[in-house]
């Protein structure tokens, strides 16, 4: 019952001091880290463009290679955020329906005749 009356004040000053803490020692990992990196791609720049100079044709191969997959992937991904319709039967039984609907509703088997854009009637 004693512990509930006791000052918590020095626990939040050393709580604190150790989240300052791992704070700060997460910045300097991420910093050290983003050092790494940029060395890293320098490297590869650096070796990618003497290795360019020297095969320039393996390199656009790689390259449009790269560039296709990637269009390929976006494709996929623009495919997958569309609702699934399966368009190409669905259109194929829709025309053929409608070309039926057409034969069978057009008692004289002619075809309506177009307005002009003007809005005046295709008999004027």
């Amino acid at each position: 019952m004693l512990n509930n009356l006791r000052n918590r004040l020095p626990d939040i000053e050393k709580t604190r001091g150790l989240a300052v803490d791992r704070v700060l020692k997460t910045a300097n990992n991420a910093a050290q880290s983003a050092k790494d990196v940029s060395v890293q791609l320098e490297e590869w720049a650096k070796d990618g463009f003497e290795s360019a100079k020297k095969r320039p044709l393996m390199w656009g191969a790689a390259s449009l290679g790269f560039g296709a997959l990637l269009g390929g992937l976006w494709a996929l991904w623009r495919q997958s955020t569309k609702p699934q319709l399966r368009t190409a039967p669905l259109r194929s039984r829709a025309k053929a329906a409608l070309r039926a609907a057409t034969k069978t509703n057009s008692a004289a088997g002619k075809k309506a005749g177009k307005t002009r854009r003007n809005g005046a009637s295709a008999s004027a």
